[in-house]
């Protein structure tokens, strides 16, 4: 019961700090850990590493191995962080997160798989798009999903509150993982279909609306998602010769060094940024739009 109600309060933890996708998954996979443990007689609060290290080897999928990992060294910061001061216990905690640092995911073997599509198969989706569907708002939010590749829940509930400059086709957009705000801009030919994109939100409080639209969709067999406009845009990027740094930027991304964003002025890179969204854009080049 004390480890459902741990567990439970982790997870209000992450719905209060905007981690909404963790607090769906985390749950699930401590949840798991917990239940190992029982079964073994020992305790949630009191895992050892030996503990974990076990119960990882028992997990077969790499990727729900290393979700567990993250979860566990999530909810241990957290554990430490909700102790008092004068805790008895706060030496004994803050030991058991740093020991879990020593343990490293798993690396996740890259599949060769197509996860994007070319030009011209965007091209032939959004024609499809437009054939099939009677509400011309679904093909606006598919331009503007796969023209700035951004998460659902940014162009949808994010998008409501950031600051748009409609005269000069720019704005700041709030980046859901780092809660930082980042500079965007699009081509004029955009303006059309995010009008009225940003014109009919809410059209879902969590922005899975046009994930659910666009996964009716298959193109050369592979189902169509609201990533594969992230990864299409990064593919096509990287293409196009475009500088990493940039596309992160546009996409959101968090780099590689965390202590290069600590000391890095964005701002002045928004004139870069523009010149790639607005002159080298895959989908004006290629006069998808």
């Amino acid at each position: 019961m004390e480890d459902k109600y741990e567990i439970s309060n982790y997870t209000a933890h992450l719905v209060r700090t905007g981690r909404e996708s963790a607090s769906k998954l985390y749950p699930s996979v401590l949840g798991g850990f917990s239940f190992w443990l029982s079964k073994i007689k020992h305790d949630f609060s009191s895992f050892t590493m030996v503990d974990v290290e076990t119960y990882i080897h028992t997990v077969g999928n790499v990727n729900t191995s290393n979700a567990f990992l993250a979860a566990l060294k999530g909810y241990m910061k957290f554990r430490c962080a909700s102790l008092s001061i004068d805790s008895p216990n706060v030496m004994r905690e803050t030991q058991r997160m740093n020991q879990l640092n020593i343990i490293r995911a798993k690396q996740v073997k890259p599949k060769r798989e197509k996860s994007s599509l070319t030009p011209d198969e965007l091209r032939s989706l959004l024609e499809t798009i437009e054939k099939n569907e009677k509400n011309d708002l679904i093909y606006s939010a598919a331009v503007v999903h796969f023209y700035f590749g951004a998460r659902p829940l940014e162009l949808a509930v994010f998008l409501r509150s950031s600051k748009i400059n409609w005269d000069n086709n720019s704005m700041v957009l709030m980046t859901a993982k780092t809660k930082r705000a980042r500079f965007l801009a699009w081509h004029k030919n955009i303006t059309p279909h995010l009008n009225k994109w940003y014109s009919s939100l809410p059209v879902s409080e969590n922005g899975k609306w046009m994930s659910r639209k666009l996964g009716k969709y298959s193109v050369s067999g592979m189902k169509i998602t609201a990533r594969t406009a992230r990864r299409t845009l990064q593919t096509q990027f990287r293409v196009r010769k475009i500088d990493d740094m940039i596309t992160d930027m546009v996409l959101g991304h968090v780099t590689q060094s965390r202590v290069a964003d600590i000391y890095t002025d964005f701002e002045q890179f928004d004139t870069q940024i523009r010149d790639v969204m607005v002159n080298q854009h895959y989908m004006i080049q290629e006069k998808i739009i």
